[in-house]
């Protein structure tokens, strides 16, 4: 979008050089003169020599460039504002399916927990313990494909914006990351 709006400054200053060039460039240069201890004063002029010459193509041309970047910077700029539109609505979407999945993470772990204390009281067969396990981690990781897609929200974000919307960590895990990628020390 800068690029975009420096052109139109620039257009816009070729679009000024070209009005000031209808009309003639008049130059007066006052002197002074000593000739023969005769102390003269002179004035000289200095005008272009095709004196009104038409600037009107050069200050279409010049229109016509600055319409067609106003243009483009509209059109960027209309660019832009739809994908953080977009980013914005995935962004909150993808919150609210954390949530969602975050609850029913929690309600499917105090139902473990329960089914749990119902198979140690003898209320329950290993069976059930079991099947509440499996839909725990299943909704475990639901939570992770939510977190990644909130992840995905907030970059598409960013990149819209064009700028970080958080500080960068201080973390270092290079070290760790490589650790776990090859499963070797470096």
């Amino acid at each position: 979008m800068r690029r975009a709006l420096e052109e139109y400054a620039v257009a816009e200053q070729d679009l000024r050089a070209a009005v000031a060039t209808q009309y003639p460039d008049l130059t007066l240069a006052p002197g002074y003169l000593l000739d023969q201890a005769d102390h003269k004063i002179t004035l000289g002029l200095d005008l272009p020599v095709p004196l009104f010459h038409s600037a009107n193509a050069a200050i279409k041309r010049a229109i016509a460039d600055r319409a067609v970047a106003a243009a483009k910077f509209d059109d960027t700029q209309a660019a832009a504002l739809g994908a953080i539109d977009v980013a914005v609505a995935e962004y909150d979407a993808a919150l609210a399916a954390l949530a969602a999945v975050e609850q029913g993470e929690r309600d499917a772990a105090d139902t473990v927990t329960s089914l749990e204390r119902r198979l140690a009281a003898g209320a329950a067969n290993r069976g059930q313990l079991l099947a509440g396990q499996i839909a725990l981690a299943g909704l475990k990781r639901s939570t992770l494909t939510a977190r990644r897609a909130l992840l995905d929200a907030v970059t598409a974000l960013e990149q819209g914006v064009e700028r970080p919307l958080y500080p960068p960590s201080q973390i270092d895990a290079g070290g760790e990351l490589r650790e776990l990628l090859v499963g070797a020390p470096p």
